[in-house]
């Protein structure tokens, strides 16, 4: 009987963990974000060397039949000011609201019916990752 509880909640639970567990994206995918807003992403292009790999924070997971294995914001890089040396020193995070939109285009709160998620920036954070405990989130929108 155990045995079967756990193998039930594995199977509740798995779905909802996966929708989270985020995964790499292209860095080309975000800086297409950035330049919703020109002005600010033609600053951090110039002043940043950004690695390949951002990292998108929620990954859609089987429940999307459409969307499966994909990729949304937020989406956080690892930089560093043009021309230092070393490592990455600075996180930047680029915070979006997403809608989900059916076959047509059209958005849809419906999650077997979305075809495609797009996405609009709402700000980018910065920070020193050497300071630690000044760890910013996100905000978040109401609807």
């Amino acid at each position: 009987m155990k045995k079967y509880l756990s193998i039930a909640a594995l199977v509740v639970l798995l779905p909802a963990a996966v929708a989270y567990a985020g995964g790499s994206v292209d860095l080309e995918q975000v800086t297409d974000i950035l330049k919703q807003r020109p002005e600010l992403s033609r600053y951090l292009l110039a002043t940043l060397e950004f690695e390949d790999a951002p990292n998108a924070n929620i990954r859609f997971g089987p429940q999307f039949k459409h969307l499966s294995g994909g990729r949304m914001g937020p989406y956080t890089l690892m930089a560093k000011p043009k021309g230092q040396k070393g490592n990455a020193t600075i996180e930047v995070t680029v915070c979006t609201d997403s809608s989900l939109l059916d076959a047509k285009g059209k958005p849809t709160a419906d999650e077997f019916e979305a075809v495609s998620v797009k996405e609009k920036l709402l700000s980018v954070i910065i920070r020193d990752v050497r300071d630690k405990g000044n760890e910013l989130n996100c905000p978040m929108l109401s609807k």
